[in-house]
């Protein structure tokens, strides 16, 4: 029993740990978008911190439709993360079918970015208030 517990062992310390090839970070938007700004930042740390490289693919369309099916569709083994945006939020309660569920299949990682949003108009049109 005791031989038998110290093969199972070892092999147990011989698997390689999370990453053992590069992650790719999808992004539903085109290079030089602020969500692309803001994955290659993250790429780049996240690497560091990872020992792994971290490479940004940019696949614009449909207001990230494309990109979030497509790691939706990818295997599920932790190396094609998607930049989720407001977009996916818009996307699902438009009351379209898409090929897929944003809440059910995917699961969130983390917050990277908040971003404050203001609208504003001319002057002269005399609005002070959405309504």
């Amino acid at each position: 029993m005791v031989t038998l517990g110290l093969v199972c062992a070892a092999s147990a310390w011989g698997q390689t740990g999370f990453p053992t090839k590069p992650i790719k970070l999808v992004v539903g938007f085109p290079s030089g978008s602020s969500a692309d700004v803001t994955a290659r930042i993250l790429a780049r740390k996240l690497g560091d911190t990872l020992g792994q490289a971290v490479v940004v693919e940019n696949k614009p369309g449909a207001s990230s439709n494309i990109a979030t099916e497509g790691v939706v569709r990818a295997p599920a083994d932790g190396y094609t993360l998607l930049l989720g945006s407001v977009a996916n939020t818009i996307n699902a309660g438009m009351g379209k079918a898409l090929p897929f569920s944003f809440a059910n299949d995917l699961a969130p990682i983390t917050l990277v970015t908040s971003l404050p949003n203001i609208l504003v108009v001319h002057p002269s049109l005399g609005v002070n208030t959405v309504q």
